[in-house]
C-alpha cells in the first residue's frame, strides 16, 4: 500500500485531472484515495500514525488481522463529503477465481 501511494505521489498527477486509477488489493485502495482528491502525504502520515499505536510494525503475523486498523484509515480519510463529490470516479469490481 505504501509503495503504490509512494509512486502516485511523485508522478504528481493533480487530484482534479481527468485521469484514471486502476488497481487490484492495496493498488486499488491507493486509486480510490488519489481518485478523491485525498492527499497522500497526510493518508501516509495517518497511516504510520494508526500503525505505531496499534503496534502493527514489527508483527510476526505482518499486518494479519489489521482489517479493523484499516477500515479506521479509510474512514477517517474517505469522508462522505469525498465520496459525494468524487464518488463518480470510484468503481469497484470483485471476481472470484474459485
Amino acid at each position: 500500500m505504501f509503495w503504490q501511494l509512494g509512486v502516485l505521489d511523485g508522478l504528481g498527477i493533480p487530484t482534479h485531472a481527468n485521469t484514471h486509477f486502476i488497481g487490484s488489493s492495496s493498488g486499488a485502495l491507493a486509486a480510490a484515495l488519489v481518485g478523491c482528491g485525498i492527499d497522500v502525504q497526510h493518508a501516509l502520515n495517518r497511516a504510520a500514525c494508526l500503525g505505531r499505536t496499534h503496534g502493527l510494525f514489527g508483527r510476526r503475523r505482518g499486518l494479519a488481522g489489521a482489517a479493523p486498523v484499516l477500515r479506521q484509515w479509510v474512514a477517517e480519510l474517505i469522508t462522505p463529503q469525498h465520496v459525494e463529490q468524487h464518488g463518480h470516479k470510484i468503481q469497484v469490481w470483485q471476481w472470484c477465481w474459485w
